[in-house]
């Protein structure tokens, strides 16, 4: 952070700023910045400037150009009127302001002005030898000019309305925005950019108020402002103004600079009492006092407030340069002012502070909270001010230490017994808090300022870390604690201006070698870890050891709370453990207290604590105690007697001495039993923790004399009021007593009394016969007159004495009695009518004439208890405490008892509201009560709901209190209606209150959850629907999916709701409000937020970006030249040609005519499929003689191709490959398998010794890589392997551990689905037909072997995946492969051994019974057929696609534009056909014909892809309506003149119709077969219409079509379950607070990184919202592809960032988080596949 100035360029080192202010609201005037650069280069300077108007900018006096833009002003979107395209909104808020980091205004250097001073001439030679070669930079100053009008941000206008026409105005800096410094005056709005200042601001010398008001010499405008004052001089041109200079000579930040101006009262604030004077330069002598000058300002009419407020601020100056050292300034001012956004805001040199802290001199309750606000503010400008942080996660620690010196001015302010208990007090808040859901106090890396919520928790528990590393210095004996490394600090920065800038890592270091300990465990538990640890402790004394058994265990709820949430572990830090000693004291049976340290290494641990005491416990009226209390008496002060371990006896001495009082206040004794208990007692009583070294609650139990005996004998607040929580838990009649004993003795601190009358609550019940409740009244009857009926108290009407507020003891023990009665409850939930009835009486009796305090907050708690006590805590039964709206259904008479108690309460409350508005209470605290008492109220169903009654107090006039708090009560209410929200959103936009303004848009997110919470919204019912349970024992248990969590639930309601998400006022105010630039930014993020939980949001489009290429220079091809046709004739043995075969089962045979032609390098053959000439007799099977060889030449060999599945390549069968499939399918999304889908990380998983023990890791994803890869040549293979992934679990994780017992489970499933498979497999076995008796060919030494291997069957690689079967017919139809040509005709007769012809429908079973068969073969060892003779030869094998003929009638075809073919290799042979083949030479082509090859090597093969029937018919359609497209839609009618020769020709004619019935049969097993059948309607068209040139260039343009439409066709869309499993999947991931670097695109040039996509390529560039736009549009196929693609994103932030970065540990959290999320969504949804079920069998 500190090196900002090297990357920008330059450094300022004065900047002087002079204004001219305008209490109308605007301002004008100049700032000129002294700036040194440090590069040479330096052309640029870019500084910070919003809201401002630059007039002019010249540097050097030299003019200079400029460009002023604000990003934040120009904000908008595509679609402004569209409601949910807020996320556009949102996305262009942050890229606004990260481009406003850089800064808004840049300004050009004049070419005139050098940053570089000219080097020396030097007429001799130099004599200095080791001259540096730095260049020497020039100062530039830079002078702007600007002007500003009605800022929203950065300074505040109070000014005089119609609704508050007695405001004084004023103006003042406001913190409003975390760039709040940029928007007053152009300037490096940086923290750790600091120089010196001087200030000039020109004000009018006085304020007329319509003439008479504001004119008086006391009313004179001044100005504070950060820094010394120098002087007040009045304007030279005008004497109606002033001129106020100040000068600040430290070094300051911007974000330190504060000023107002108004006709504000001056007081000086000395160490002794002054008279109040009113001229900011009043001097007074602090050389006597050793202190700076203090003042504190105010606006008039605040004087006698500002004296009671302000005057202890001196002894806090002079405690803080005690005991941290000097003042790091001269001067310190504290201004109160008008509607300031928080309590205070801090400066340097100065404080302004809200005027509601301002206190009169009779108020009691605001005095502790102000007085510790206001201290605080002064040690601010010690840390905070002048000693800052050195990065973002280093604010824990000034924060902490000035909150730490608070703390010791507070111990001597109030007193040690104030600060003690504060300090136990935050102690249990924080371990309330941070529970699971707070960030550690320090993150590194933060490269930003921590949430507004975060931040208070902090706040609140730096100062306790700070407090207990404070209390483990002094254990070592050598150190005094921080009291010595806080003067070490502020010492440091006076001497070097660089150790101003302080870290963690430094103090650390500190602490380290003034205490000579090793901190960095505490620092990574307390600091840098979160949570709380909470122990549970049991003793236990053992006798014959004489030793305290300590049984102590250790929690940690926040660790509990995110175990299962690793980015949650990766971010929050929660610990597990927190270890370090802990400091019990046992005070043993002679009274004397024995400490003991406990050194706490583990969870759970039993310590035996020695035991000194060898007699039992002794009676306080021995001899021997009472010696020892002698000698405590004589004692000179107080410690020494503690030293000596003596307790005092005076707590509780004096109280009830007499039978008779005791009688009166049915005091409870100890029975005979617990006397003789308590007398074999060896020890008084233990407590753990007493130096307050832990955060931490402690669950200890002892024995309730015990606590009895630390209560009244333990001089320790701490100590008392750990005893009185303890007794609260066990009410009896005992603890009642003891407590109200406690309340009574005035020797206790009032805070420790007050406690104790609080915890009279669970007493007051049934279970101890009221006599709680008893008590309280009894202590209550003290303030009371003396009741008439003096034998049943509850039975009088208690008439209170005259209030006399002058003990303040007795005025908070008075309040905590009336709260503790209107929190006793009966078991239904109700306070009884008696405890109603006396708070009704203390409201209508309260008298106040004679105090000399005020009372009102006295009467706001009394109308806040009242409240509390007439609502039940639980749901009223037949509509009690309701009022007239509520019908009764019974006559009891307590309806009418609780009806007439209600009427007489609200009755009394309506009277004093009506009273503060006559004679307004301070701050209207008794109107703000009577509001919340009203809503307690209306929120329980006691009185009707009243939204008017709020409506009006929220209205500008009143106070800001009271209408932030009616705002509550009106949000509490169905606000959501559209008169209302347009009053809201009013108020929102035109208050002129900002903090109302932010209230009321926070509290709209807030109300709808609240309201939820509490039922006012509830879902939609639905019906019900019939339970049908269906179970299926042979498939695994799938794990149930988690309920929705109640935030999913909450937003899925309110954006169902009518009134709220489809609420027509919000969707069309929303977005135009959040686009006004002027609105507030917390105002416009509280809008944000709203939105996103009321509207479903529109992703926002991804950018598109256009090329426009040139158009391609066409190249003229040369036609080949044409070659002799190769004729294939092929007839089916047994099947008619008039009946459909879209299939060619292994038993078909055929006689086809081959001649080969002359050689063609540059053209491929093509194989026409042509009936034969004449009948083709069938030869005998073994005694036909083989022909004669024909001769072939050599000249070009024929290239084989042929297609191996890489995972066949070891052998690896396709039934094997299946069975493999299927075991990885069902195993992967097991729960259990969690463990084992990815390679071990030692780093990440935590195993570092495992490949010591693991020597061959594997894992489920290697297992699927191997077989991918084709490394398995068996399925034996796969075994071992997954196996040997067992075996490894095993080996590491020893039994009882979870991956232990998660490796048997998986093991037994993979036993289950091994047996079941292989079940099958054998089953399938046994139903395989043997294969049908091969087929006997004689061979032929003529005949080119290539050629046979062309047309050959052979299944030389096992196991190949079944393609689709028409591949090898179009490779020999469409000649894909070149063939060699003879210039003889040479003819082989094949017979084929006839089957029996199968039925059409039962076709596809014949096929797969013959490809199973022929796989039988192949793992039998037989790799080719014999015949009856013996001779073994290969076995033919073609791939042929043919269908049916129909007798339809088709229309003629018209004329088309003729186009050049082309010629494409196509996919190999996969399916085996007997054929029976005839070679002859083929008739020459027609001249001018053209021979076309069609293949569709471009097309994806889509034998892996089910068949979309939905899909297939949309592209028939397609292509049907496509020109001339329709003469292929139905079957050719061969009746037709010029077609009556089509069925001789074309032996498998295929139409569109046919294919869509072949479709609604489900004839088609993948979209591969489907295709086939669209290739063979072209492959048709083109042999009967070769010599047509129009209907071959129509089929080249639908065959176009088909390729491009193709790809979209294998496009499989994901199940709607599976897609709705994955999108919410990512909506998971995106919605963590951390993953932010995921959601958009990244963009080099806005964060800083050019060189991005040349680490990353583009086209692998991936973010969550790309994913998720794919993820919305269909685009991926299978939810592998959406994981592939979140990995991807994943492994480019690990590459770039590097391993060790905060973003790659970020992203290796997510990337955990994702395989969960995935695991689960495929567990859920399915894998989005589509199961091919077999046909056959």
């Amino acid at each position: 952070m500190q090196r900002e100035s090297v990357r920008r360029g330059f450094s300022v080192s004065n900047q002087k700023v002079a204004l001219e202010i305008d209490f109308a609201g605007a301002l004008q005037g100049f700032t000129e910045l002294t700036i040194v650069a440090n590069n040479p280069d330096l052309r640029t300077i870019s500084l910070h400037s919003r809201q401002c108007k630059i007039l002019g900018v010249k540097v050097n006096t030299h003019t200079a150009d400029f460009v002023h833009y604000d990003p934040l002003a120009h904000v908008t979107i595509n679609k402004p009127d569209e409601f949910n395209s807020y996320p556009e909104l949102k996305r262009k808020i942050y890229s606004a302001l990260s481009e406003s980091d850089e800064g808004e205004l840049s300004i050009a250097i004049p070419s005139q002005v050098s940053v570089i001073a000219p080097a020396p001439t030097q007429n001799g030679p130099s004599t200095s030898t080791n001259a540096s070669n730095a260049p020497e930079y020039l100062p530039l100053v830079v002078r702007i000019e600007y002007s500003l009008k009605n800022p929203v941000d950065g300074l505040q206008f109070v000014l005089p309305s119609d609704a508050y026409p007695f405001r004084v105005p004023h103006m003042y800096t406001s913190p409003s925005s975390p760039d709040a410094a940029r928007c007053w005056v152009p300037c490096v709005d940086n923290l750790w950019e600091r120089c010196t200042w001087e200030f000039e601001f020109v004000v009018p010398r006085s304020l007329d108020a319509d003439g008479d008001s504001l004119t008086g010499p006391n009313y004179n405008v001044i100005v504070v402002c950060s820094g010394e004052f120098q002087q007040q001089i009045i304007h030279p041109l005008d004497p109606d103004k002033v001129i106020f200079l100040f000068e600040q000579q430290a070094l300051t930040s911007v974000q330190h600079i504060c000023f107002v101006a108004g006709p504000f009262h001056v007081m000086p604030l000395a160490a002794t009492p002054a008279a109040t004077g009113n001229r900011l330069d009043s001097t007074i002598d602090v050389s006597a006092v050793g202190q700076p000058r203090m003042h504190a300002f105010c606006l008039p009419g605040h004087e006698r407030h500002l004296v009671t407020t302000a005057n202890f601020l001196p002894q806090a100056m002079r405690h803080f340069i005690q005991e941290v050292g000097s003042y790091p300034f001269s001067s310190f001012k504290l201004v109160f002012v008008d509607d300031l956004i928080a309590q205070r805001h801090d400066g340097a040199t100065m404080c302004l502070a809200s005027i509601d802290l301002l206190h009169t001199e009779d108020a009691i309750d605001p005095v502790f909270e102000t007085r510790l606000i206001l201290s605080q503010a002064v040690a601010v400008q010690w840390f905070g001010i002048n000693i800052y942080q050195k990065t973002w996660s280093d604010s824990w620690l000034v924060s902490g230490l000035a909150s730490y010196i608070t703390a010791s001015f507070i111990r001597k302010h109030f007193g040690n017994n104030e600060y003690r208990f504060r300090l136990k007090k935050d102690i249990l808040r924080v371990v309330d808090l941070d529970v699971g859901e707070m960030p550690p106090i320090c993150q590194p890396g933060l490269l930003e300022p921590s949430d507004a919520t975060h931040r208070q928790f902090i706040n609140l528990k730096a100062p306790l870390v700070l407090h207990i590393l404070d209390r483990r210095m002094h254990k070592t004996g050598t150190s005094q604690g921080l009291h010595r490394i806080i003067p070490k600090i502020i010492l440091d920065a006076l001497e070097n201006e660089n150790a101003a800038a302080i870290s963690t890592h430094t103090f650390l270091r500190m602490c380290r070698k003034t205490a000579g300990l090793d901190f960095r465990p505490f620092a990574e538990q307390w600091v840098y870890g979160s949570g709380c640890p909470r122990f549970t402790v049991r003793s236990h004394f053992n006798r014959k050891k004489m030793a305290v058994e300590m049984h102590v265990k250790q929690d940690s709820p926040a660790f509990e709370a995110n175990k299962d949430d690793p980015i949650s572990q990766a971010l929050l830090r929660p610990m597990p453990f927190f270890d370090g000693q802990m400091t019990i004291r046992i005070h043993e049976a002679d009274g004397t207290p024995y400490e003991h340290v406990l050194d706490i290494r583990q969870p759970y641990k039993k310590f035996e604590v020695p035991f000194n005491t060898k007699y039992k416990r002794v009676r306080r009226n021995t001899k021997r105690f009472i010696a020892r209390q002698a000698a405590a008496e004589a004692a000179a002060n107080p410690e020494t007697a503690e030293l000596i371990g003596v307790v005092d006896m005076s707590f509780g001495l004096g109280i009830w001495e007499d039978d008779a009082s005791r009688e009166e206040w049915k005091v409870a004794d100890w029975t005979e039993t617990d006397e003789a208990h308590m007398a074999t007692a060896t020890y008084e009583w233990i407590r753990l923790d007493t130096d307050i070294e832990w955060l931490t609650k402690i669950t200890f139990d002892q024995e309730p004399f015990m606590w009895v005996s630390q209560l009244q004998r333990d001089r320790d607040v701490i100590a008392q009021i750990e005893a009185i929580h303890a007794l609260s838990r066990i009410p009896s009649k005992i603890v009642s007593s003891t407590l109200t004993k406690t309340v009574l003795t005035t020797t206790y601190f009032f805070r420790v009394r007050s406690e104790a009358a609080l915890s009279l609550v669970p007493c007051a019940g049934a279970v101890v016969d009221f006599l709680g409740l008893y008590h309280l009244y009894k202590l209550f009857f003290r303030y009371c007159y003396e009741p008439q009926n003096r034998e049943d108290l509850f039975k009088n009407e208690l008439v209170p004495k005259p209030n006399d507020f002058s003990d303040f003891s007795e005025y908070f023990l008075r309040k905590a009695l009336i709260t503790a009665l209107s929190q006793v409850r009966l078991e239904n939930g109700e306070t009884l009518p008696i405890v109603r009835r006396f708070l009704i009486d203390q409201l209508k009796y309260n008298d106040n004439s004679t105090n000399n305090f005020s009372d009102a907050y006295y009467v706001a708690h009394l109308i806040g208890a009242l409240g509390c006590a007439l609502v039940s805590t639980t749901p009223p039964e037949r509509a009690e405490l309701q009022g007239d709206h509520v019908p009764q259904v019974v006559e009891d008479p307590r309806l009418k008892i609780n009806k007439d108690i209600l009427d007489a309460a609200v009755a009394e409350v309506d009277r004093y509201r009506d009273m503060d508005r006559v004679i307004p209470s301070w701050r209207n605290s008794i109107t703000v009560s009577t509001l919340e008492f009203n809503l307690m109220l209306m929120m329980a169903n006691c009185i009707p709901n009243n939204p008017i009654f709020f409506l009006l107090y929220t209205r500008e006039g009143n106070s800001t209190p009271v209408r932030i708090s009616a705002f509550d009560g009106l949000f509490m209410m169905k606000w959501y209606q559209p008169e209302v929200i347009k009053y809201i959103i009013a108020v929102i936009c035109r208050d002129s209150s900002l903090l109302v303004s932010r209230h009321v848009a926070s509290s709209m997110c807030e109300s709808l959850a609240i309201q939820f919470a509490i039922g006012e919204i509830k879902m939609p019912a639905k019906e019900p629907e019939p339970i049908l349970i269906e179970e299926d024992a042979t498939k695994p248990e799938v794990a149930k999916e988690p309920k929705k969590s109640e935030l999913d639930l909450m937003i899925k309601t309110l954006r169902k709701d009518k009134e709220i998400g489809r609420n027509a006022t919000l969707r069309k105010n929303l977005m135009v409000m959040m686009l006004n630039p002027s609105l507030d930014h917390e105002v416009r993020w509280s809008m944000l937020k709203l939105s996103d939980l009321v509207f479903r949001a529109v992703e926002e489009p991804l950018p598109k970006l256009t090329i426009h290429l040139p158009p391609p220079t066409p190249v003229a091809v040369e036609p080949p030249p044409p070659s002799k046709k190769l004729k294939l004739s092929l007839s089916i043995g047994g099947i008619s040609s008039g009946a459909p075969s879209p299939r060619v089962t292994a038993d078909v045979a055929a006689d086809a005519d081959v001649r080969l032609p002359p050689e063609t390098p540059s053209y491929t053959s093509k194989l026409i499929l042509k009936p034969p000439k004449e009948p083709k007799t069938p030869a005998a099977p073994a005694s036909v003689p083989a022909p004669a060889p024909v001769p072939v030449p050599t000249a070009t060999p024929l290239v084989k191709v042929k297609y191996t599945a890489p995972w066949a390549k070891s052998g690896l069968t396709l039934q094997e490959k299946k069975m493999i499939d299927l075991i990885m399918k069902r195993v992967n999304p097991h729960p259990s398998a969690i463990w084992f889908l990815h390679p071990v990380d030692p780093i990440r998983h935590g195993a570092p010794t495992y490949f010591d023990i693991v020597k061959n890791p594997m894992d489920l994803s290697t297992i699927a890589a191997n077989l991918k890869s084709g490394l398995y040549g068996s399925i034996q293979d796969f075994a071992n392997d997954f196996n040997l992934m067992l075996s490894n679990a095993y080996l590491f994780n020893p039994p009882g551990t979870q991956p232990h017992q998660d490796a048997q489970k998986v093991e037994e499933l993979f036993k289950k689905l091994w047996k079941t498979t292989d079940d099958a497999v054998q089953k399938d076995k046994a139903k395989v037909k043997p294969p049908a008796p091969p087929i006997v060919v004689p061979t032929e030494d003529n005949i080119d072997d290539e050629l046979l291997e062309a047309a050959d069957g052979t299944g030389d690689a096992e196991g190949e995946e079944d393609a689709p079967f028409d591949e090898d017919m179009d490779e020999l139809l469409l000649g894909s492969a070149p063939v060699a040509s003879s210039p003889a005709p040479a003819k082989i007769k094949i017979k084929s051994i006839r089957r029996p012809v199968p039925d059409m429908d039962d076709l596809d079973a014949v096929l797969y019974d013959a490809a199973d068969a022929s796989a039988t073969n192949e793992r039998t060892g037989s790799s080719k057929p014999t015949g009856d003779s013996g001779v073994s030869l290969p076995r033919p094998k073609l791939k042929v696609s043919f269908g049916g003929p129909s007798r339809a009638s088709a229309p003629t075809v018209e004329s088309v534009p003729e186009r050049t073919p082309e010629v494409r290799p196509t996919p190999p042979i996969k399916r085996e056909t007997s054929v029976s083949t005839v070679i002859a030479p083929p008739p020459e082509p027609p001249s001018g014909s053209r021979k076309r090859a069609i293949n569709h090597g471009d097309m994806e093969d889509g034998s892996e892809y089910p068949v979309d029937a939905a899909k297939c018919k949309a592209l028939i359609q397609k292509l049907t309506e496509q020109q001339y497209g329709w003469i292929f839609a139905l079957p050719v009618d061969s009746t037709q003149p010029g077609l009556e020769s089509y069925y001789e020709e074309i032996k498998h004619p295929m139409d569109y119709q046919t294919i869509t019935k072949n479709l609604d049969r489900k004839k088609y097993a993948n979209m591969e077969e489907f295709a086939d059948d669209l290739r063979l309607v072209y492959a048709n068209g083109r042999k009967f219409n070769a010599a047509s040139p129009d209907i071959i260039t129509l089929i080249d343009s639908l065959e176009g079509m088909l390729r491009k439409e193709w790809p979209g066709m294998l496009r499989r869309k994901l199940p709607t379950e599976a897609k709705r499993n994955l999108a919410q999947a990512l909506t998971q991931l995106k919605a963590e607070d951390v993953n932010m670097i995921f959601h958009f695109p990244v963009d080099p040039i806005a964060l800083n990184i050019p060189h991005y996509f040349d680490v990353i390529p583009k086209e692998n560039a991936r973010d969550l919202a790309t994913i998720k736009s794919k993820l919305d549009k269909g685009l991926y196929q299978t939810p592998d592809q959406v994981n592939q693609d979140v990995m991807i994103m994943f492994g480019n932030a690990h590459k770039f960032n590097g391993r060790d970065s905060p973003i790659s540990n970020i992203a290796a959290a997510l990337e955990g988080v994702w395989t969960r999320l995935y695991n689960k969504a495929r567990v859920i949804g399915g894998d989005g596949h589509v199961n091919k079920k077999p046909r056959y069998g």
